[in-house]
């Protein structure tokens, strides 16, 4: 078993960018222990007010950070079980969750 890791740069459209790099790292045999961070970001977008009046820019951005544990209890059946934290930041706005 090797230990791996993963780094995925995607651009999209209007200055937008998608970037995940993820580890995964085999603890003994049968037994994966992993680690992600996503990111979803965009350009600056236009501010506006009720009447359309501009009032600037503002920016998007989400994250996902998750560690994963993984398993092979039979030749058939695996389990896996994982731990995410995620934020949102819009403008000048910013949430968080555990899942």
């Amino acid at each position: 078993m090797v230990a791996g890791v993963r780094v995925f740069l995607y651009p999209l459209f209007e200055g937008s960018q998608l970037t995940n790099v993820s580890y995964g790292y085999p603890l003994f045999k049968n037994h994966v222990l992993g680690f992600s961070l996503t990111t979803l970001s965009s350009a600056d977008g236009e501010k506006t007010d009720d009447l359309g009046r501009t009032l600037g820019s503002f920016s998007d951005k989400e994250t996902a950070m998750m560690a994963t544990y993984a398993t092979k209890l039979t030749p058939n059946l695996h389990f896996g079980i994982n731990a995410k934290f995620v934020t949102q930041e819009i403008d000048t706005f910013y949430a968080k969750e555990w899942e």
